[in-house]
């Protein structure tokens, strides 16, 4: 059954964590550096920005789609600006980035700015003429004045357009297109943590009762197993309190009680991955995964207008779903396949972690990166934009000085980037010591200009500290935290305020607001829902589906501002449609996981093509074995399930992915019983992130040099493929005669129907005398310890005649094994150039392919 299904289908694993930035229940804001900027605070001070919330609102008429028949909001006013479309910075907005351009819009095309240097003056304080530059944007529609040096603080601007920037912009007289607007600065440049302060911070930071944060050495108790109860749905009555989960089934056996549907990962015998890495069950219903698309579902789509067509990795049914995440407690990005088994994981940097991994409309993968524990000061958070084979291929770093956020990144084929970033503002006169966490969305082109940008500060009321009482304690002043900002079907902007409890759709064309659901101000009713008139609360991944509905993970709270509707202490995915005229939100599907589990913060969920919603639990309790990944048919049944204590998932999708790697495949000997101690030495081999693999061809020869072309007359194994990594005995592989001398060894992965070879492992040389097989359990492979060069004893070279692309299992020995006095904690190997770093403590760890490492510490008899 599971093999079948692996040949079918394979599923992407994103974001498997408790992520450490998801709001108050993980992470303390450091403190600002430096004394706030004086300010002179307005009459009442939260009214600050009162005259551009007066215009925040867009009226709209309904429009029905013809081919679709679905109705959609389009503005009256298409030209709000005196004739412009969209005007950035937003007219009377304050503490606008010191750093920002200025960005003017007609909405139609732009010939070109030959003789238009002049076009739009900007005056700063004084009557300061402020030196900038025209830049038409990619679109050809967005003008771009970009000033030579960031403006100064608190600088009051004026812009003025003086001419016709194109003929096409209007039919009338050069100056019928003059406007003139006003708009001022921060006191200072986004709030970022500098090094030593960052340094500082992290070294006084604890983490306080609710953190999602544990010790490496948890691992799964042995009395849970993963849940497989149907879940409720709409109709079915709901049970009060939690329910309890079987404990009829141990995790320590192979198959808990004998069904094949529940595997538990890392298997046994694997070698090649960190004992780090967090253990946990997948359970598939094998016949549910392979259905087809469910009648009358609704994907997840991206704009027709944005992305014509699917790039190829994307399209439904060309390729088999996979997994995306990240795994904590120890920093991975992952992808799992259809059965749940390992496709490619990658360890990043200590104190990091990585977010929103996934597949990308342009057809590449990106997560966020950066730090874990201070992630709304954070400067190097960026996007690290990689090829379908895991190269890195460029960075993306939120642009107008503000600090990227860890939430959401979309890469569209042409070139935009559309992210959520944060813009601390110390500067505004509200009574919280760390001022505003304003919340930005932020869209640009391939060349990195801003085209569209969405401040919260000009279209949002400041929240009174009565209002979010829960926010005055872990993080003083993030009074919106948004966690998720993207395209609507009809290529407007939808975001998720998880502190207004509020979904908030976003007109592209001018920026204001066209509807908002949920929170105090809802522009819907709720017809049909028993939670209050707030009826989620600090929601997750809010958007909208291609039939114009709006599907969430509804986190609820624990303690509500007012009190909270009797009976509910669970968290549930929701589906509203929404009636644009009558203005009424209808519930048309939930699921809640039974027994109910309540998820304090963090979460994602997705429509499928095959219509089954796929969820991320996000913070569930920990030490109880919880799914933290579920994928449930329309009706409610789990197709898919995956459970554990350590990992829990930030965002979770399921999508259509094959991988390749240009990295030479994995081949190790271990003799710490991968196969049980009778077996003896044990040859291992993986391909990370290699997905299709069909089967492992071994090939020996006593001649290094034959092993270049692999030919057929040297295939010493055939190994069908089932797991991530196959183990098999040593002696299956090596020459029955003449037990001397050296004998070199290579396993190369056979991928897909066409059986096309992946890359090879280097090869490895063996002494048939003495074959250093190793224990491999206290080795990392591909992963360094990074120290700096106090904590570095001794550098030393173990050389040998082959060459980098010889595998020697003999100097891995030897650097662990030089690694023996008391001062040395750890050592880490470089294969391509033999050197060997012993150091004074446990180093920083991170993926660093070639690079073999480990704790001088370890006992390998008692890691199982």
């Amino acid at each position: 059954m599971v093999s079948t299904f692996l040949a079918g289908t394979t599923f992407l694993l994103f974001q498997l964590l408790c992520h450490a930035d998801e709001g108050d229940a993980f992470v303390r804001v450091p403190p600002d550096i430096g004394q706030p900027d004086a300010v002179v605070p307005d009459e009442d001070p939260y009214d600050f920005n009162k005259a551009t919330v007066a215009l925040a609102t867009a009226e709209y008429t309904t429009v029905i789609d013809k081919a679709t028949g679905l109705s959609w909001p389009v503005e009256t006013k298409k030209q709000p600006h005196g004739g412009y479309e969209y005007l950035f910075p937003v007219p009377g907005a304050k503490y606008v980035s010191r750093h920002t351009t200025i960005a003017v819009r007609d909405g139609r095309k732009v010939d070109d700015l030959s003789g238009k240097a002049g076009a739009i003056t900007v005056t700063g304080a004084g009557g300061r003429a402020v030196g900038g530059t025209l830049v038409l944007a990619d679109d050809r529609k967005t003008v771009i004045f970009a000033p030579t040096e960031p403006f100064q603080p608190l600088e009051g601007v004026t812009v003025s357009i003086n001419q016709q920037l194109s003929p096409s912009w209007g039919g009338g007289e050069e100056g019928d297109h003059a406007f003139e607007w006003t708009f001022s600065t921060a006191a200072s440049a986004t709030a970022a943590l500098g090094v030593s302060e960052a340094v500082q911070w992290e070294a006084d930071f604890s983490q306080d009762h609710r953190s999602c944060a544990m010790s490496p050495n948890e691992t799964i108790g042995a009395d849970a197993a993963p849940q497989r109860k149907q879940g409720r749905r709409k109709g079915k009555g709901r049970r009060k309190g939690k329910g309890k989960g079987k404990k009829d089934k141990k995790l320590n056996e192979d198959k808990p009680d004998d069904d094949p549907s529940i595997i538990r990962y890392p298997r046994p015998w694997y070698r090649t991955v960190s004992q780090e890495f967090p253990v946990y069950e997948a359970y598939v219903d094998n016949g549910a995964a392979a259905g087809s698309r469910a009648k009358g579902s609704n994907p997840d789509s991206a704009p027709a207008f944005l992305s014509p067509s699917p790039p190829p990795s994307l399209m439904p049914g060309d390729a088999p779903l996979h997994f995306f995440g990240d795994m904590l407690p120890h920093p991975y990005v992952v992808i799992l396949d259809g059965a749940g088994d390992i496709v490619y994981h990658r360890r990043l940097l200590d104190g990091t972690v990585g977010s929103d991994f996934r597949v990308q409309p342009n057809g590449r993968l990106n997560y966020l990166n950066g730090a874990r524990k201070w992630t709304f000061r954070d400067p190097n958070r960026h996007g690290v934009e990689m090829s379908l084979s895991y190269e890195p291929v460029a960075e993306h770093r939120a642009r107008h000085g503000y600090l990227s956020d860890n939430h959401h990144m979309d890469l569209m084929a042409d070139g935009r980037v559309l992210t959520c970033v944060y813009d601390w503002q110390r500067a505004v006169p509200i009574d919280s010591a760390d001022g505003i966490a304003g919340v930005v969305v932020q869209e640009t082109d391939k060349t990195g200009n801003v085209i569209f940008e969405w401040r919260a500060l000009d279209y949002l009321e400041v929240p009174r500290p009565e209002h979010q009482p829960h926010q005055r304690g872990d993080q003083p002043g993030d009074f919106f935290h948004i966690n998720n900002c993207e395209y609507t079907p009809d290529g407007h902007i939808i975001i998720s305020l998880k502190d207004f409890h509020q979904a908030i759709l976003i007109s592209r064309q001018t920026g204001k607001i066209l509807w908002k659901l949920g929170g105090r101000d809802s522009t819907f009713t709720f017809t049909n829902e028993e939670w209050g008139e707030m009826p989620f609360r600090r929601q997750h991944k809010a958007h909208q589906l291609g039939n114009g509905n709006v599907l969430m993970w509804d986190n609820w709270e624990e303690e509500v501002p007012g009190g909270a509707p009797e009976g509910r202490r669970w968290s549930r995915a929701v589906e509203y449609q929404l009636d644009l005229d009558k203005k009424t939100a209808t519930k048309v599907w939930e699921y809640t996981p039974s027994p109910p589990l309540y998820s304090r913060c963090c979460g994602s969920i997705q429509r499928m093509h095959n219509g089954n919603t796929a969820m991320a639990l996000g913070a569930v309790p920990r030490k109880e074995n919880n799914p933290f990944f579920l994928e449930v048919s329309p009706d409610g049944h789990i197709v898919r399930q995956l459970t554990s204590n350590s990992a829990r998932s930030f965002r979770a999708f399921m999508m259509p992915f094959r991988g390749t790697s240009s990295q030479p495949a994995r081949l190790v000997v271990c003799d710490d019983g991968g196969l049980g101690q009778e077996v003896g030495a044990t040859l291992h081999m993986s391909a990370n992130g290699v997905s299709g693999i069909v089967r492992w061809e071994v090939y020996g020869s006593r001649d290094r040099a034959a092993l270049e072309t692999m030919e057929k007359r040297l295939l010493r194994k055939s190994i069908t493929r089932r797991y991530y990594e196959h183990a098999i005995p040593l002696s299956d592989v090596l020459p029955a005669e003449k037990k001397e001398g050296d004998f070199y060894l290579r396993a190369v992965p056979i991928v897909g129907e066409d059986e096309k070879k992946g890359v090879a492992s280097k090869v490895l040389r063996l002494r048939l005398s003495h074959p250093h097989a190793l224990a491999c359990r206290c080795f990392d492979f591909d992963i360094a310890h990074i120290a700096d060069e106090k904590s570095v004893i001794k550098t030393m070279q173990i050389a040998h005649k082959g060459g980098p692309s010889l595998l020697v299992m003999e100097r891995m020995a030897r650097c662990r094994q030089a690694c023996t006095k008391p001062s040395c904690k750890s050592f880490s190997f470089d294969e391509k150039t033999g050197e060997c770093r012993l150091l004074s403590k446990a180093g920083t760890r991170e993926a660093r392919g070639g690079s073999v490492s480990g704790l001088a510490e370890c006992e390998p008899a008692t890691i199982d």
